[in-house]
């Protein structure tokens, strides 16, 4: 509705209005608030996510060290069919049933005799699954001696040893008999295969990695 003065429409005059520019700030205010405060918590899970990362890439180098390590143990020691004896190893270093310096067979092999693995019913029922061969401490596991790259972390890596009886050298040039004169697994055609199982934390526990590989002495 206009106002007619002196033959000149003029608008009719704004009605006063209060506390909207207030209402108006405080919404944006909040609105800046909820968006930094969002803009903080992720930056704190991105920030939490690269240092689990991390730490997990330190305990897989640990792992893989220690796995290593295991190879070098193996190929220097060169094991020979004694130390694999069920029921007379007198060696330096003996595998057997229950684990011995990190050092595991489940199986059988007499001297003169076939050798064979004990039957596992299940994937938890290996060696490695058992979790007081880890922690226990006794012997029953060995603690491998890594540096990452120099770098000053406290790192632990662990890792044992399991004997799988012998494996051919040249699967196409396999002997008709498994045997030398001396009734003993002929080492001009088999050697001992080993399967190596590596336990390994980063800089805190809860980083754990386990890797393990196959290995054969050429």
């Amino acid at each position: 509705m206009q106002l007619v003065l002196n033959g000149i429409d003029r608008p009719k005059p704004l009605e006063r209005q209060s506390g909207v520019v207030l209402l108006v700030a405080m919404v944006f205010l909040l609105v800046l608030t909820v968006a930094g405060l969002s803009a903080m918590k992720l930056a704190n899970v991105e920030e939490r996510m690269t240092g689990n990362a991390t730490d997990r890439n330190v305990a897989f180098q640990a792992a893989e060290a220690a796995l290593s390590e295991a190879e070098s143990f193996l190929f220097t020691e060169n094991f020979s069919q004694p130390n694999f004896y069920t029921n007379n190893c007198s060696e330096t270093h003996c595998f057997v049933q229950d684990g011995e310096d990190g050092l595991f067979f489940k199986g059988e092999f007499l001297e003169g005799g076939d050798c064979t693995l004990d039957s596992v019913a299940s994937p938890d029922d290996e060696i490695y699954q058992d979790s007081s061969i880890w922690t226990t401490g006794s012997g029953k596991y060995r603690q491998a001696d890594i540096e990452l790259n120099n770098m000053n972390l406290d790192v632990q890596a662990r890792y044992i040893i399991e004997f799988r009886c012998f494996a051919v050298k040249t699967p196409d040039n396999i002997p008709a008999e498994q045997y030398d004169d001396e009734n003993r697994y002929d080492e001009t055609y088999w050697e001992p295969f080993y399967r190596i199982t590596a336990y390994a934390t980063g800089r805190t526990p809860s980083a754990r990695v386990m890797l393990q590989s196959t290995y054969r002495r050429d």
